[in-house]
């Protein structure tokens, strides 16, 4: 059999090549060092918009509703329910026994997900066309197409409550990377915007004008990915918001219906690679190593995919017209990338207490919450917990809390999985920080924080610290990603002691820190919210 590629020229001598015939279509792979093996698949009456693991759970969104599957044993799901919603097309976290769902005809739906076979409509808020919605903390954001960004606050009440309205016609999809909103309309344009916390409207910093529809979008390194409807997908340099740079760009080379080039409807990092749904070319993974020239390295050819998500290793695809899919991701002979990766610190470091720093991690874990454990002197003595239930989003700040210690780790597992785990590769060390620790005395630095009352605090909390000579002082609150949610303070101020209340009625519970900043320093502390 001829292996070869007219497209790719001569295959690599030691890559193998697979052409094959499978249930959905025609498989084929050129120089691939990825595949994509099919577990299983079912086929609707009506349309399919989306998918989104759960748990065990998987919940497929189509024409008819919702329909729920048993994925404990991922080769034979097992149906169990379908909910009336017509049109769903999105499904996400609300917290651990809620969900929401976005219908194009009903609008934002409240789901109790307490027993998850069975899921139960708790509220509808009647919004029209909704295309996307992502929960980031206690926030949700949803994509409609008749206003734009509608923003809600995650209530201790399993529900949400509008905060705010980011105006922008025709918006379908969006993403969000560090502090920055990327916006796609359909109307042929990208809006950037900068959120500047939970009580300030988002300020707009620029915009791209694109060619054709853009429904989904992804960022990485400052470099922004466009699913276009019309011509494929287009990568930009978004650094600076106000001049993005084009870099690259991809199409479907075998395209031969009307006069596009592909219909890309979404997108999915994993690792080096970059998964896009074409809704008239299948499932098409390219290699972004170099994103100037996006390198296609396997396809699957099926009807019309318009939706894909990835957990783990596994690939979930919702396709118009056959309903949804189920696929394993191997690399390179088929072994699986790791559930975690501690990145930092993963030794060698040395790290001074009451410092504010960030636990960064890569993820692979099917997984919404990781637990973050410390060892001071590894591997002799007891883990210790950093964090419970901390987002599974690659980053964890925290006060570094301790003593002198060279033989320290770090390990990230899941929260319901503590088996799936990574450990700092070696040891790093930790100084304590005299010069910075907070206590009752007057520091030898130009600010001190004396302490937080209450804390834990539920709504409203004090923050009370000195100066020791008058100087612009600064006051924030950031949330357990690093994102700032509220500036409380940002003006001179005598010398002398000083008090500030934060009243955080419409954050969720959780873990939150303030940093106050004089004279060019600053000192961080932790403090927990709970409602």
């Amino acid at each position: 059999m001829d292996t070869r590629d007219s497209r790719y020229g001569s295959v690599h001598p030691f890559l193998t090549i697979v052409i094959g015939i499978f249930l959905l279509g025609n498989f084929t792979i050129a120089e691939a060092t990825i595949s994509i093996t099919r577990l299983f698949g079912h086929q609707y009456n009506g349309q399919t918009w989306g998918v989104r693991a759960r748990g065990d759970y998987l919940y497929v969104g189509n024409t008819y509703g919702l329909y729920t599957w048993n994925i404990a044993n991922i080769t034979e799901p097992v149906f169990q329910s379908q909910l009336n919603t017509t049109w769903t097309n999105e499904v996400v976290d609300l917290d651990s026994i809620t969900g929401l769902i976005g219908s194009t005809y009903n609008g934002l739906i409240t789901l109790n997900l307490s027993t998850p076979s069975q899921p139960s409509v708790v509220s509808i808020d009647p919004s029209n066309n909704i295309d996307q919605i992502v929960r980031d903390n206690s926030l949700v954001y949803v994509a409609d197409r008749n206003v734009g960004i509608k923003v809600y606050t995650a209530n201790a009440s399993h529900s949400v409550s509008l905060l705010y309205t980011i105006q922008y016609a025709g918006a379908q999809g969006f993403t969000i990377y560090n502090n920055r909103i990327y916006i796609a309309s359909m109307n042929g344009s990208i809006g950037i915007y900068w959120l500047r916390g939970t009580e300030t409207e988002p300020q707009f910093l620029g915009s791209i004008a694109t060619n054709g529809m853009v429904r989904r979008l992804l960022v990485r390194d400052n470099i922004l990915y466009a699913a276009n409807q019309s011509s494929g997908v287009t990568i930009w340099d978004v650094t600076n918001a106000a001049s993005a740079t084009e870099l690259g760009h991809w199409s479907n080379p075998t395209h031969t219906v009307s006069s596009y080039a592909a219909l890309a409807c979404d997108l999915q990092f994993y690792d080096k690679y970059l998964f896009v749904a074409d809704c008239w070319g299948g499932i098409v993974v390219l290699d972004i190593t170099n994103p100037r020239i996006p390198r296609e390295v396997l396809r699957y050819e099926q009807s019309s995919a318009v939706e894909i998500r990835i957990r783990g290793n596994y690939l979930f695809v919702a396709d118009y017209n056959l309903g949804f899919t189920i696929f394993r991701i191997t690399e390179d002979g088929g072994t699986p990338p790791p559930a975690f990766q501690v990145l930092y610190p993963n030794g060698g470091e040395v790290l001074r207490t009451n410092t504010l720093d960030t636990i960064r991690w890569e993820s692979h874990s099917p997984y919404a919450w990781v637990s973050i454990l410390i060892n001071y002197n590894y591997p002799i003595d007891q883990w210790q917990v950093v964090a419970y239930q901390a987002s599974n989003n690659g980053c964890y700040p925290w006060v570094v809390t301790g003593y002198d210690a060279d033989n320290v780790r770090i390990k990230v597992c899941a929260e319901i999985e503590p088996e799936s785990f990574d450990i700092s590769d070696n040891n790093f060390s930790m100084i304590e920080n005299v010069e910075s620790s907070i206590s009752d005395r007057v520091l030898p630095i130009s600010s001190r924080i004396s302490y937080a009352y209450p804390n834990p605090f539920n709504a409203t909390t004090t923050i009370s610290f000195s100066l020791p000579k008058s100087s612009n002082t600064h006051l924030d609150i950031f949330d357990s990603r690093g994102q700032l949610i509220e500036t409380l303070l940002s003006r001179p101020l005598q010398a002398g002691e000083h008090r500030v209340q934060w009243n955080a009625e419409g954050n969720a519970s959780g873990t939150y820190f303030y940093r106050l900043t004089s004279e060019n320093q600053s000192i961080s502390r932790r403090i927990i919210l709970v409602k």
